[in-house]
């Protein structure tokens, strides 16, 4: 049996939590900036310029994409809220660092 479990340590979890949260901070900001900046105006603008689609389907379109870019721009919100939680039960728990209840 191992006696010190880094793995059970609330100082182990905090650090794992906070370059959790710095990772997903810059994969966010990375690809939050390619979705509004690039991908969002382009299919937008391809969804307008098509002389096939009616507008009435341009307009479930638009309803689309936006609705993809509200649930991308929340999806973050819960990811960092799971990893705060994790933190917080983490830091409240009962328990020693050697591992023992």
């Amino acid at each position: 049996m191992i006696i010190n479990k880094k793995a059970q340590s609330t100082g182990y979890a905090w650090l794992v939590g906070l370059v959790a949260l710095a990772f997903f901070s810059g994969v966010y900001i990375i690809f939050d900036e390619v979705f509004i900046e690039y991908l969002e105006p382009i299919t937008k603008t391809q969804i307008n310029a098509s002389i096939y689609i009616n507008d009435s389907v341009k307009q479930e379109l638009f309803a689309g994409v936006d609705e993809y870019m509200a649930y991308w721009n929340g999806s973050a919100y819960y990811i960092f809220a799971l990893i705060i939680l994790f933190m917080l039960i983490s830091a409240i728990r009962k328990g020693t660092d050697t591992g023992g209840p």
